[in-house]
Protein backbone atom coordinates (compact mmCIF):
# COMPACT_ATOMS: atom_id res chain seq x y z
CA UNK A 1 0.00 0.00 0.00
CA UNK A 2 1.68 3.72 -0.57
CA UNK A 3 1.86 6.38 1.68
CA UNK A 4 -0.58 8.68 1.45
CA UNK A 5 -0.04 12.57 2.91
CA UNK A 6 -3.02 13.69 5.34
CA UNK A 7 -5.15 14.86 2.30
CA UNK A 8 -4.92 11.34 1.07
CA UNK A 9 -2.21 12.17 -1.70
CA UNK A 10 0.31 9.36 -2.72
CA UNK A 11 3.81 10.43 -1.24
CA UNK A 12 7.21 8.93 -2.82
CA UNK A 13 6.09 7.80 -6.17
CA UNK A 14 8.71 6.78 -8.64
CA UNK A 15 8.29 10.02 -10.96
CA UNK A 16 8.81 11.99 -7.66
CA UNK A 17 11.87 10.63 -6.72
CA UNK A 18 12.95 11.43 -10.74
CA UNK A 19 12.05 14.89 -10.70
CA UNK A 20 14.02 15.12 -6.61
CA UNK A 21 16.98 13.94 -8.50
CA UNK A 22 16.79 15.76 -11.81
CA UNK A 23 16.61 19.02 -9.78
CA UNK A 24 12.56 18.89 -9.75
CA UNK A 25 12.57 19.07 -5.48
CA UNK A 26 11.66 22.65 -5.82
CA UNK A 27 8.65 21.91 -8.29
CA UNK A 28 7.61 19.78 -6.32
CA UNK A 29 7.76 21.37 -3.26
CA UNK A 30 5.16 24.16 -5.12
CA UNK A 31 3.02 21.81 -6.18
CA UNK A 32 2.88 19.93 -2.45
CA UNK A 33 1.84 23.31 -1.24
CA UNK A 34 -0.48 24.00 -3.56
CA UNK A 35 -2.46 20.88 -3.69
CA UNK A 36 -2.65 21.25 0.61
CA UNK A 37 -3.69 24.82 0.18
CA UNK A 38 -6.36 23.86 -2.56
CA UNK A 39 -7.16 21.08 0.67
CA UNK A 40 -7.67 24.08 3.07
CA UNK A 41 -10.19 25.83 0.30
CA UNK A 42 -11.95 23.14 -0.18
CA UNK A 43 -12.68 22.48 3.34
CA UNK A 44 -13.66 25.82 4.00
CA UNK A 45 -15.92 26.25 1.18
CA UNK A 46 -17.55 22.96 2.46
CA UNK A 47 -18.10 24.20 6.08
CA UNK A 48 -19.45 27.31 4.48
CA UNK A 49 -22.47 25.45 2.39
CA UNK A 50 -23.13 23.31 5.14
CA UNK A 51 -26.47 24.37 6.41
CA UNK A 52 -26.71 24.21 10.35
CA UNK A 53 -29.09 22.75 12.51
CA UNK A 54 -32.31 24.78 13.04
CA UNK A 55 -31.54 26.88 9.89
CA UNK A 56 -32.93 27.00 6.24
CA UNK A 57 -29.99 28.87 4.83
CA UNK A 58 -26.25 27.89 5.14
CA UNK A 59 -23.39 29.60 6.34
CA UNK A 60 -21.62 31.67 3.54
CA UNK A 61 -25.07 33.28 3.08
CA UNK A 62 -25.96 33.57 6.61
CA UNK A 63 -22.29 35.38 6.97
CA UNK A 64 -22.86 37.39 3.38
CA UNK A 65 -25.92 38.86 4.84
CA UNK A 66 -24.12 40.12 8.24
CA UNK A 67 -21.48 41.31 5.72
CA UNK A 68 -24.01 43.17 3.78
CA UNK A 69 -25.47 44.93 6.68
CA UNK A 70 -22.60 45.76 8.97
CA UNK A 71 -19.43 46.64 6.16
CA UNK A 72 -17.79 44.52 7.87
CA UNK A 73 -16.41 40.48 6.41
CA UNK A 74 -16.88 38.06 9.05
CA UNK A 75 -13.50 36.31 10.32
CA UNK A 76 -15.10 32.94 8.48
CA UNK A 77 -14.98 34.68 5.36
CA UNK A 78 -12.32 36.31 5.52
CA UNK A 79 -10.15 33.44 6.21
CA UNK A 80 -11.73 31.18 3.66
CA UNK A 81 -8.30 31.19 1.53
CA UNK A 82 -8.25 31.36 -2.50
CA UNK A 83 -8.68 28.58 -4.53
CA UNK A 84 -4.89 27.85 -6.23
CA UNK A 85 -4.95 29.20 -10.16
CA UNK A 86 -3.20 26.12 -10.77
CA UNK A 87 -5.04 23.52 -9.86
CA UNK A 88 -8.97 25.30 -10.16
CA UNK A 89 -9.71 22.63 -13.29
CA UNK A 90 -9.33 19.87 -10.56
CA UNK A 91 -11.61 21.91 -8.34
CA UNK A 92 -14.05 22.32 -11.64
CA UNK A 93 -13.62 18.92 -12.00
CA UNK A 94 -14.62 17.91 -8.93
CA UNK A 95 -17.96 19.96 -9.23
CA UNK A 96 -18.83 18.43 -12.40
CA UNK A 97 -18.42 14.87 -10.60
CA UNK A 98 -19.75 15.40 -7.32
CA UNK A 99 -22.97 13.07 -6.24
CA UNK A 100 -24.94 12.33 -3.52
CA UNK A 101 -22.60 9.31 -2.47
CA UNK A 102 -18.57 9.24 -2.29
CA UNK A 103 -16.80 9.13 -5.71
CA UNK A 104 -15.91 5.72 -6.43
CA UNK A 105 -12.62 5.14 -9.01
CA UNK A 106 -15.14 3.91 -11.88
CA UNK A 107 -17.42 7.08 -11.71
CA UNK A 108 -14.37 8.78 -11.91
CA UNK A 109 -13.06 6.92 -15.02
CA UNK A 110 -16.26 6.68 -16.65
CA UNK A 111 -16.63 10.67 -16.21
CA UNK A 112 -12.91 11.11 -17.90
CA UNK A 113 -14.21 8.58 -20.86
CA UNK A 114 -17.43 10.45 -21.21
CA UNK A 115 -15.93 14.14 -20.99
CA UNK A 116 -12.87 13.18 -22.99
CA UNK A 117 -10.62 14.61 -19.94
CA UNK A 118 -7.77 12.53 -19.76
CA UNK A 119 -7.00 12.33 -15.69
CA UNK A 120 -3.45 11.60 -14.69
CA UNK A 121 -3.45 9.36 -11.24
CA UNK A 122 -2.84 11.87 -8.98
CA UNK A 123 -5.69 14.22 -10.46
CA UNK A 124 -7.73 11.22 -9.69
CA UNK A 125 -6.33 11.04 -6.42
CA UNK A 126 -6.62 14.47 -5.82
CA UNK A 127 -10.19 14.27 -6.98
CA UNK A 128 -11.05 11.48 -4.20
CA UNK A 129 -9.12 13.74 -1.59
CA UNK A 130 -11.61 16.45 -2.12
CA UNK A 131 -14.40 14.15 -2.32
CA UNK A 132 -13.03 12.64 1.57
CA UNK A 133 -13.04 16.22 2.53
CA UNK A 134 -16.70 16.91 1.80
CA UNK A 135 -17.91 13.59 3.28
CA UNK A 136 -15.63 14.65 6.53
CA UNK A 137 -17.40 17.93 6.98
CA UNK A 138 -20.84 16.89 6.22
CA UNK A 139 -20.45 14.04 9.22
CA UNK A 140 -18.80 16.30 11.91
Amino acid sequence: MQARDGHGIPEGSAADRRRYRQGGHEAHAFFRERIEQLARYAEAQFRLDRIPKDSKQSTRVSLTSVWKQTGRKPQQLAEAGDLPEELAYIWRWYYELVSPNPLTYTEIRNWSEVTGNQLRGWEAELIKSIDRIFWKVQHE
